[in-house]
């Protein structure tokens, strides 16, 4: 299973709520995990974090899909490679007219571990605010919360 946080890029699925996913959708076609439920969104995988509304918009109008994360297309390729059971659960995090600080990549390191001395450079620097750094964070809790709900039905069942 993969579990993480991912961005709406329509109104169908809002900030703070969770999903599984029930397709994955790249240039080379679709992949559909075997373990899903509803609600569902299909997921899309941009080469780097869409930081604008204008970008998110225009990624939408490219993919059709639901939300947009950074990890979901490369896992389900070594899933089915592997011949895994597998499913994929998203926390939405951010919404389609969220706009995100344009270095919010390098705040976190391969493992999804958080850089502090980055954000905190970010900070000082003047490029993030407290309030809307608080408000991301606080929008990302809230979402990994209702993703491990959904994470727990899913395996339980």
């Amino acid at each position: 299973m993969l579990c993480g946080l991912g961005g709406a890029l329509n109104d169908t699925f809002a900030v703070g709520t969770a999903c599984a996913v029930a397709a994955i959708v790249g240039d080379d076609g679709q992949i559909r995990p075997p373990m899903t439920e509803s609600p569902a969104a299909v997921v899309s995988c941009p080469p780097s974090t869409l930081t604008t509304p204008a970008a998110k918009q225009a990624w939408a109008d490219r993919s059709g899909t639901d939300l947009v994360d950074l990890e979901s297309a490369a896992f389900a390729r070594i899933a089915e490679t592997k011949g895994w059971e597998w499913g994929i659960v998203r926390g939405v995090s951010d919404g389609p007219d969220t706009a995100l600080p344009c270095e919010i990549d390098t705040w976190v390191d391969g493992r999804g571990r958080s850089r502090p001395g980055r954000v905190l450079r970010a900070v000082l620097g003047g490029r993030v605010g407290v309030r809307r750094l608080a408000r991301l964070r606080a929008d990302g809790i809230a979402a990994m919360a209702a993703a491990a709900v959904v994470l727990e039905r899913m395996l339980v069942r």
